[in-house]
């Protein structure tokens, strides 16, 4: 699930459609408004919409996602609970 404001991607357990767990949120560029998979070559691709010419950056762009195993490639927030 993508979120345009929040400029990132929600990745989402389906395995029961009653319940949906998520799983992890990636990093992803600024608006991300078109979200596909591409499954034959374990690769996920968003295309980034907001215009950010006025401040010298891309107008567009595409941000591709590889699905492998192991501690990711980034920074990461781990929750230690639940709030509440």
């Amino acid at each position: 699930m993508g979120s345009e404001r929040g400029s990132v991607v929600g990745v989402y357990d389906v395995a029961d459609p009653a319940a949906p767990r998520l799983v992890q949120l990636l990093p992803s560029g600024v608006g991300p408004e078109g979200l596909t998979p591409i499954p034959g070559r374990d690769l996920f691709a968003t295309a980034n919409e907001t215009d950010l010419g006025e401040d010298g950056a891309a107008r567009a762009h595409v941000m591709i996602y590889e699905r492998a195993e192991g501690a990711p490639a980034y920074p990461t927030l781990i929750s230690d609970g639940l709030i509440g």
